[in-house]
């Protein structure tokens, strides 16, 4: 794979369709890069970082949302990790001073 960065995944086509490597559409928009890369690694392919200047125009409100909680519960279960709290992701994700509205 010759590149990846935070906004984009550059691939070979070719490598892809000869390793399987795919994006799992069970995850939605949420952990899918993430994903991505690890199925990729897993594959035997390289990933890589490219250094890219951007800005960002979110304020992060999506990692409070119910589907980005749910492509992380999908996320963790399909690689066998353990949960974290969503709190504990939250914080984490966007810094401890941050108060997370209860469900």
């Amino acid at each position: 794979i010759p590149k990846r960065d935070w906004s984009s995944d550059v691939c070979s086509s070719d490598l892809l369709r000869q390793t399987g490597v795919r994006f799992d559409p069970q995850l939605g928009f949420h952990f899918y890069d993430l994903d991505f890369c690890r199925a990729a690694e897993r594959a035997g392919l390289r990933i890589g970082v490219w250094p890219i200047a951007l800005t960002h125009a979110s304020s992060g409100a999506s990692i409070q949302s119910q589907a980005w909680e749910q492509s992380m519960r999908r996320y963790l279960e399909k690689w066998g990790e353990t949960l974290p709290p969503v709190e504990h992701a939250v914080r984490t994700a966007i810094g401890s001073s941050v108060t997370v509205p209860s469900s």
